[in-house]
């Protein structure tokens, strides 16, 4: 948001749960041996190796955050191996004009 110059704003997101059923690339405990694709602020390395595995029939990756220490996260290339779609979690964003200054969990009001 910030190399667009988006104005002070609120963002609603939502976290979703799904079910994953197939064999994924597993990338966790590479850190140390792929530097490149665990880089924060530069997805080249990544985006690259995304892009072949994809174009060579990879179903996705399973891989360690690189914001979470204890975090893992999944991309998946094919989003029809995606089942069981549950609603986790409503978040507001809360953007300053130059960085996230809060992300809040919006509490649903019983019906």
């Amino acid at each position: 948001m910030r190399a667009t110059n988006e104005a002070r704003c609120e963002l609603d997101m939502r976290v979703l749960g799904v079910t994953v059923r197939a064999p994924l690339h597993d990338l966790r405990g590479m850190r140390t041996v792929m530097p490149d694709v665990y880089r924060l602020e530069d997805y080249t390395a990544s985006q690259l190796l995304g892009g072949a595995l994809r174009a060579g029939g990879s179903n996705g990756v399973v891989y360690d955050s690189v914001r979470h220490d204890a975090g893992r996260c999944v991309g998946v290339f094919r989003p029809r191996l995606l089942s069981q779609c549950r609603d986790r979690k409503h978040l507001r964003y809360r953007w300053d004009g130059m960085r996230i200054t809060d992300v809040l969990e919006v509490r649903r009001v019983p019906s």
